[in-house]
């Protein structure tokens, strides 16, 4: 793939998210004994410079996070791609590596 194309796949990405979104409820027990259940919430975490983040998602825009969320992790696949590349152009003269007389044994 061409450093074009590969950085038309990322901007084309856009706008996308890290992390995930997961669904809870809240039981509570009450004085008298019964159990009362809240939710279901919507949770999204992330990793921001080494630490675990949290917020809360409203429930209708869950499929908008999930969706990004998704374009996210295409994301980070094509940085991926573009690290290989930008490591290929930066030892232009390189050959591939050789292989060696013959297997060695396990």
């Amino acid at each position: 793939m061409t450093l074009e194309g590969l950085i038309a796949k990322i901007v084309g990405s856009i706008p996308a998210r890290r992390g995930n979104v997961y669904q809870t409820t809240v039981r509570k027990r009450r004085p008298d004994g019964t159990v009362r259940e809240n939710g279901p919430y919507f949770i999204w975490t992330r990793c921001e410079n080494g630490k675990m983040k949290s917020s809360y998602v409203p429930a209708p825009d869950v499929p908008r996070y999930r969706r990004e969320i998704e374009r996210g992790r295409r994301m980070d696949v094509l940085i991926g791609e573009l690290w290989k590349l930008a490591e290929e152009m930066a030892e232009p003269g390189k050959k591939t590596p050789r292989r060696s007389t013959g297997r060695r044994p396990c």
